[in-house]
């Protein structure tokens, strides 16, 4: 069989379904920020919950503005030179 453009994003699974948890235990996905984001925009609009596909996806917007928010709380300051004493 020849190879598939872009296979990494093709997983084989022996199931029938796959749900979102699924989905993101396949793709690796161990970030809680990004799980709730991807989540989000794997099902915009489509729940029920009353929320439109517009709000879904400001959700998952501001979910990755706090992921990289923690990313650079992350990132240590850097050292004081001591300069200026």
């Amino acid at each position: 069989m020849a190879e598939r453009k872009h296979g990494h994003y093709f997983k084989p699974v022996p199931f029938d379904h796959v749900d979102v948890y699924r989905v993101l235990l396949l793709f690796n996905v161990t970030d809680p920020c990004l799980q709730h984001a991807i989540k989000k925009l794997l099902v915009a609009g489509g729940r029920g919950a009353g929320k439109d596909i517009t709000r879904d996806v400001a959700e998952a917007i501001d979910t990755m503005v706090r992921w990289q928010e923690m990313r650079a709380e992350e990132v240590p300051a850097p050292a004081s030179s001591g300069a200026g004493r």
